[in-house]
């Protein structure tokens, strides 16, 4: 299903659409290797690791963005005067029976995610992880809520493969000189 995003965001969505089909950069942040906002390794291709402890889970993807870190530790959000915002927002996390609810807000305004997806200072993401088909696969069900840039709040779900053990994901490369990625 698609989002209700505002016609504003629309309509930028179209010009770039139409600037790309001409040929025209629309997004040098993967040429310039610049960091992706969150979900965006959620939806790349590359893989990404998860690194549980107690106190927090760590999500380690494979591209050019930071390490995203859900807090299992009891704490809340910040208030707005503490909030620093960053690509991945400031994520707080609580088990309901076996699926792991995460909550998130606190992003960096960067102007949307790669595939038209947008976060701005007032999005608030509710994610439920959840391990099916006896662990082998991750359930990950989104609810992106941000007033200011969708006319309701929308919901979608992606499932994610477990890796044989052993398997090594490539780093991704990215380097601005590399002709390759103009």
């Amino acid at each position: 299903p698609r989002a209700s995003i505002k016609p504003e965001y629309i309509e930028q969505a179209k010009r770039a659409a139409a600037a790309a089909a001409r040929g025209e950069v629309v997004s040098f942040g993967s040429k310039w290797c610049l960091t992706n906002s969150y979900p965006f390794f959620m939806q790349h291709s590359a893989a990404w690791d998860i690194a549980p402890s107690q106190d927090d889970i760590v999500q380690a993807p494979e591209v050019h963005t930071f390490a995203r870190h859900i807090y299992l530790d009891g704490r809340t959000h910040p208030d707005a005067e503490h909030l620093q915002r960053s690509v991945n927002g400031h994520a707080i996390a609580h088990w309901e029976g076996d699926a792991l609810v995460v909550d998130t807000i606190g992003f960096a305004n960067t102007g949307g995610t790669p595939g038209g997806g947008r976060v701005g200072p007032g999005t608030h993401l509710v994610e439920r992880f959840k391990l099916i088909d006896g662990g082998k696969v991750l359930s990950v069900t989104s609810t992106w809520d941000d007033p200011a840039i969708y006319l309701k709040p929308h919901t979608y779900e992606m499932t994610y493969h477990k890796s044989e053990p052993g398997t090594y994901a490539y780093e991704e490369y990215c380097h601005a000189d590399d002709e390759a990625q103009g």
